[in-house]
């Protein structure tokens, strides 16, 4: 059986004016330590992630410990124009439509 699991990102630093290299907090990073904590002992084939700093950090010590490299993917990202979904599409229609749907643009209307 396939399981996907999902880890949305850890506290970022709110004051960063770029949003997409806005970088973790001190408890950001400690959090996602609590990250790799969870997933150590799960069967972890691939990382996927949206290019944003904060996505990326937040699991880059869990990649690490599983030697595998983090693949970012510009679908995943976050507020930016697209494809708005309906908040009403369950949640494993759309990641099927994501990582399925090469050519989409898509996302979930609260970003």
């Amino acid at each position: 059986m396939t399981r996907v699991y999902f880890v949305r990102h850890a506290q970022p630093e709110h004051d960063w004016k770029e949003d997409r290299t806005r970088p973790l907090t001190e408890e950001g990073k400690k959090d996602s330590a609590i990250v790799l904590e969870f997933l150590k002992d799960k069967k972890i084939d691939e990382f996927y992630c949206s290019p944003y700093k904060r996505s990326m950090d937040t699991i880059a010590e869990t990649a690490d410990f599983f030697t595998k490299e983090i693949i970012t993917d510009e679908r995943l990202r976050e507020r930016e124009k697209g494809l708005v979904l309906s908040s009403f599409m369950p949640q494993h229609h759309y990641i099927h439509h994501v990582l399925k749907n090469k050519a989409s643009d898509a996302r979930y209307s609260d970003g």
